[in-house]
This record gives structure tokens, sequence and C-alpha cells, in this order.
């Protein structure tokens, strides 16, 4: 019949259960709070600003890149992050090298959680919710202190 619906009406627990996700994107304060009451660090604290960053027009040289992945990143006008390079030794337009899907954390992820990307991910990026591209989780950033809270948090 013309109208009716195709699929019978989700529950009220199907509907309810995405919300707690969606309060955390559009109101990251109590979020925030909750990491800082706790004590816990953030990958903001262990990011680094070291990847050279290019636009879509940019044409490439294999000199300007890092040694390791990511070899540089692909942002628009407004800092928003496109993409990275991940192959090494190329030369061209950026565009035509760009990775549209790296693997990006916002800042208050924990470095337990990082840890667990880092397993099936070469690098973390770091960008804010609107795609803002803030950095690179680096390891080599980490104290004593926030390995042992990783150690701890893992078992």
């Amino acid at each position: 019949m013309r109208g009716l619906p195709t699929e019978p009406r989700a529950g009220i627990v199907e509907r309810i259960r995405p919300l707690p996700y969606f309060i955390n994107n559009l109101f990251p304060g109590p979020r925030d709070l909750w990491i800082s009451a706790t004590r816990r660090h953030r990958i903001d604290q262990l990011m680094a600003d070291d990847v050279p960053r290019l636009s879509s027009e940019d044409q490439i040289a294999a000199s300007s890149l890092r040694p390791d992945s990511p070899h540089a990143v692909v942002l628009n006008r407004d800092g928003v992050l496109l993409g990275a390079i991940e192959k090494a030794g190329v030369e061209g337009a950026a565009i035509d090298y760009v990775n549209g899907g790296p693997q990006t954390a916002r800042p208050e992820m924990t470095p337990a959680l990082a840890a667990k990307l880092l397993k099936d991910h070469r690098y973390i990026l770091i960008t804010t919710g609107m795609g803002k591209y803030l950095g690179r989780y680096c390891l080599e950033n980490s104290s004593p202190a926030i390995g042992a809270e990783r150690t701890q948090q893992e078992k």
C-alpha cells in the first residue's frame, strides 16, 4: 500500500542506545570535566606538530617530506584535514597521492585508547570535531607516568 512504512518502527531501546554518542559530540564539556576529574592523560599532551602541511594544489618535492609515515598532511584553506601522504619518494600534485581516510582521533582521547588504535594503524592524526588538523599523536613524547597508566588500564 502506498504511504505505509516498509519496516516496523524502531523500539525505544534502539532509539535511545546512540544518545550518549550524540551528547558527547554535541556537548564535549562534560566529557572534558570527567577526564580532568579522573586525572586521565589526553593524547593532545603527547601531540607533535612535525608533519609538513600541504594544500591540495601544492606540488610535492620528495626532499620536503618526513622520512616516516605520514610524510605530509593535506589541508584545505581553513586548516581542515583532507588526507595524508603515505607513499615515500613521490613527486607531483599532492591531491594525486593523498589518502583521504587516515586514522584520526580527538584531542581528549586517552593514550590507552590510542594504543589500541595503533595496533591496526601506523599513525594517528589529531583533529578537532570539525576536522581541523592539530597534530600527530607521538609516542616519543610520552612520560613514564603515562606509560604506567596505560599498562594499568590494559589489565
